[in-house]
């Protein structure tokens, strides 16, 4: 993994978080990763608290990392039909993650990501704060650019899979149905 990806992003450990700084120092390489907070109101979950976080920052652990860089968080809500508690979840994962950046003493550029949510709240995600649409378009608009520069002719469509995601699962229902794919553990 590491060297061949872009961005680690769930790292739930100072242990992983450690040892992620180590193999990276080790192949020569800077990991970007997003640790990864825990709110959810379940067992099933795991990542670290946000006092753990903001214990973590508060004693300036980040700056004993020498080939990883820590771009923002993750988290995920409450596994749950109460919209009410996913939004509290995800209010609580953006609140923590406005404290850490915000925290100007603490100098972590490149700060900026807080991912949030899953297939089936991605929505209330977004309307919660998530930047990860965000980041997204800045992509997309530096793509285009450097598409441009190579005279290459600009697609017709540009299609995201964020917002084609209930497409996807009917589609997947569907080919369950027909039985070309099938369900393993949701």
């Amino acid at each position: 993994l590491i060297g061949k990806t872009s961005m680690i992003q769930s790292v739930d450990s100072l242990r992983l978080l450690k040892l992620i700084d180590d193999e990276s120092r080790k192949a020569g390489v800077v990991t970007n990763c997003l640790l990864q907070v825990h709110v959810a109101q379940e067992e099933t979950k795991f990542g670290f608290t946000p006092e753990e976080l903001f214990e973590y920052f508060a004693q300036r652990g980040h700056e004993s990392l020498t080939n990883t860089r820590i771009c923002g968080i993750m988290g995920m809500a409450s596994n749950t039909d109460d919209e009410e508690r996913i939004r509290a979840d995800f209010r609580q994962i953006a609140s923590t993650f406005r404290t850490i950046r915000d925290d100007a003493s603490l100098d972590l550029p490149g700060f900026e990501v807080v991912s949030m949510g899953m297939s089936g709240d991605y929505k209330i995600a977004i309307e919660e704060g998530s930047t990860t649409a965000e980041i997204s378009e800045r992509y997309i608009k530096e793509c285009k650019k450097d598409m441009a520069g190579m005279n290459v002719k600009p697609a017709t469509t540009h299609p995201k899979a964020t917002e084609e995601i209930d497409g996807m699962i009917e589609m997947i229902s569907t080919l369950i149905e027909k039985g070309y794919a099938y369900d393993v553990n949701g």
